[in-house]
């Protein structure tokens, strides 16, 4: 996967978008990460049912916590707000 390409499209807020390209993705690999991003975009979405289940992977994959991670992987303040807001939204809080 092209991870330039799906970073561009969910920092360019196409979340229908990125969650495809993610939702892929996850099928191929079993990162924690990809599955944490493919539930802040369907958390975004409204998908919360779809987030909760990528939220959950992603936590059966790896026990680090979600801020930590987005401090690890994405650099900018605001983009790891987004992923954070996201991920919120997943957890219906």
């Amino acid at each position: 996967m092209n991870s330039l390409k799906w970073r561009c499209v969910l920092c360019g807020f196409v979340y229908d978008e990125a969650a495809g390209l993610l939702g892929e993705a996850v099928q191929q690999a079993e990162y924690p990460y990809w599955h944490a991003l493919f539930a802040s975009c369907l958390g975004h979405l409204g998908k919360t049912r779809e987030a909760q289940l990528a939220l959950a992977r992603c936590r059966a994959l790896s026990p680090q916590a979600l801020d930590e991670m987005a401090h690890e992987n994405i650099s900018s303040r605001s983009g790891r707000q987004l992923f954070l807001d996201g991920i919120a939204a997943a957890e219906g809080t």
